[in-house]
């Protein structure tokens, strides 16, 4: 699947495909937890409601300028090249 693919997809079908993504991050703000997944060498963004507990809004990308945020939470596997 493509950015380009998944951003024309309807909210439902975007929720079922971040099975097949990564979750390489995290970070707080204000009312939501913001998740970031990566698929297909594109990111996608998962704001939760804190309170409220759902899936407020997905939003995919390729910009890498708009990861700059969570430059201290990525967790990124480690490599065992020796």
């Amino acid at each position: 699947m493509t950015l380009q693919e998944f951003n024309h997809l309807d909210y439902e079908s975007r929720i079922s495909n971040l099975e097949s993504a990564v979750c390489i991050g995290q970070r707080e703000g204000g009312n939501y937890t913001v998740k970031l997944y990566q698929l297909n060498g594109f990111y996608i963004e998962v704001f939760h409601h804190k309170k409220y507990r759902y899936i407020y809004v997905v939003e995919a990308c390729d910009d890498l300028s708009r990861l700059d945020v969570y430059v201290n939470t990525i967790h990124l596997p480690e490599n065992n090249f020796q």
